[in-house]
């Protein structure tokens, strides 16, 4: 995994270590939603809570730090509180975080695709901006296409308007020049790419009436009072903004889509994204290959119910079917 972890890519660390079906083996940092030192810090924490209360059996997956983007001029403080984790990261620190975070995401990304190589390849789940990659490209390129399988993306917004600009999404217009390097170097090496964008992540949110009904029929759940806790600011922004109190899980579906494919249809394309610096910056164009093939897939359905039932029962370690009657008692 690759992010720039805020409240969505801390939830969809907990849903990806809580899935018998990955196999986590390293989580490295870019900046984006607040300091890249406190992105840092948030996967650090997020990684330890999800590993001690959900999946204690699981292995904690390396942390790297990774770049920060040249020139950055805005974050989203003011969605995911000023430490990026709605104000209470400070409440999962432990002993020996800093330490534990390496400081060169390359060379770890590097060491884990080339084992990868000789055996089964890996899959590479990005919910930031795509500055890492882009610098990855130029310093291990033989890397990335002899130990990457695949590549999901939370990024773009290729038939609706953006949420930064009209234009663009967040993750790509934070670092446009990084998307069209990866882009430009997938098409030239047959690195295949899935954007989960804003089209289908609009469409499924955890919202705090589930949550609270979750909470009353299980009070001895830790993870949940902490879910609330941590996305209070997010939730406080949408119900201001858009009239519902909950969160979009922006993130989370980009991540369960490495577990199960099928909660996304998708078209083949080829895509183009500005560049430059004009209003434009960050736009995502797909053009929709003929005969269904292509460099690029962008996911354009989304089975909203199914995928909210995976995604609560992850988060909270609750059974699906407990999940399933709670929420359609709602």
């Amino acid at each position: 995994m690759d992010c720039d972890t805020g409240v969505d890519d801390a939830l969809a660390i907990m849903l990806a270590l809580n899935s018998p079906e990955l196999d986590v083996r390293a989580i490295t940092v870019c900046d984006g939603n607040v300091a890249l030192d406190l992105c840092a810090l948030n996967t650090a924490r997020i990684a330890a809570f999800a590993v001690r209360e959900l999946n204690p059996a699981a292995d904690m997956p390396v942390i790297a730090r990774g770049r920060e983007i040249t020139g950055k001029k805005t974050d989203a403080a003011f969605v995911h509180g000023t430490d990026g984790l709605g104000g209470v990261s400070h409440k999962i620190a432990f002993d020996g975080e800093i330490g534990m975070i390496e400081p060169d995401a390359a060379a770890v990304a590097e060491k884990f695709l080339v084992d990868a190589a000789g055996g089964g390849k890996i899959t590479l789940v990005t919910t930031g901006p795509l500055t890492n990659l882009a610098h990855w490209t130029r310093v291990i390129p033989d890397a990335l296409t002899g130990g990457i399988e695949r590549v999901i993306s939370m990024g773009g917004a290729f038939f609706e308007p953006g949420n930064v600009t009209p234009h663009a999404e967040f993750n790509i217009h934070s670092d446009a020049r990084a998307a069209k390097t990866v882009l430009d170097f997938a098409r030239n090496n047959g690195l295949h790419i899935t954007f989960a964008g804003l089209d289908v992540t609009r469409r499924v949110a955890m919202t705090a009436q589930a949550l609270s009904a979750i909470r009353a029929a299980h009070p001895e759940n830790k993870s949940v009072p902490f879910i609330m806790e941590f996305n209070r600011p997010a939730m406080d922004f949408h119900k201001r903004k858009r009239g519902f109190e909950g969160e979009f899980l922006h993130d989370p579906l980009a991540a369960a889509l490495a577990v199960d494919s099928s909660f996304c249809e998708t078209i083949a394309c080829d895509i183009s994204i500005e560049a430059d610096d004009s209003e434009y910056s960050g736009r995502t164009v797909c053009a929709e290959s003929a005969g269904g093939a292509g460099p690029f897939s962008v996911c354009t359905e989304v089975d909203t119910e199914r995928f909210q039932d995976f995604f609560y029962s992850r988060v909270t370690g609750i059974p699906p079917d407990e999940i399933k009657r709670i929420t359609r008692s709602l």
